[in-house]
């Protein structure tokens, strides 16, 4: 499983605790090829395209108090390193969830891949902008979770489309030339 998010990675050994600096990023959980049982979490950036390799049995600690937020940090004991996460919530329990079971061992149902085989590829970029002019040009899974920007304009609809709520990086939506009567309260949150 891939998880888009952002990162900021903290080296518990420098005097320099936290940086702060969050990049765009992509985590990857993965098979180690030779053997079925060992797991690693692969990290990519942009300033580190070939990824650092993080074994799971060095997981230390995960925190997942602020979960809720979209936000969570894996501690490894080695390399002595936080992964400070900030992602769009269901995404990173999805993430956490498939980890958990790495860690456990309970992975009999887990479809994962083998390491070498993950790569991160310009395909992987989550989309931000999506304009829809016909109905049947809507994603069959839903609205992608990462968008900023939505554009829906001129088709006609009658009702409010309700996954729009769960869009929570948006920005800029427009829904002129359509036949909306009514926008839910919790449009507002």
């Amino acid at each position: 499983m891939k998880l888009q998010c952002s990162i900021d990675v903290v080296n518990r050994l420098d005097s320099m605790r936290n940086t702060g600096r969050y990049l765009k990023s992509t985590l990857a959980v993965g098979k180690e090829p030779k053997c079925d049982t060992e797991y690693f979490i692969l990290h990519f950036s942009s300033v580190n395209r070939n990824g650092t390799k993080y074994s799971v049995k060095f997981i230390k600690q995960v925190f997942v108090k602020c979960i809720n937020e979209g936000k969570a940090t894996i501690r490894f004991e080695e390399p002595p390193q936080d992964l400070c996460i900030k992602s769009e919530t269901i995404q990173l329990k999805c993430f956490m969830k498939i980890l958990k079971s790495c860690i456990t061992g309970d992975t009999k149902d887990l479809k994962l891949g083998i390491l070498s085989n993950i790569s991160v590829t310009a395909k992987d970029n989550a989309p931000s902008k999506l304009v829809i002019r016909d109905r049947s040009e809507f994603p069959p899974k839903g609205l992608p979770r990462t968008l900023e920007t939505l554009n829906i304009s001129g088709l006609k609809l009658c009702n409010f489309r309700r996954d729009i709520l769960l869009l929570k990086l948006l920005t800029m939506l427009d829904l002129s030339n359509n036949e909306i009567e009514k926008i839910p309260p919790e449009f507002d949150n």
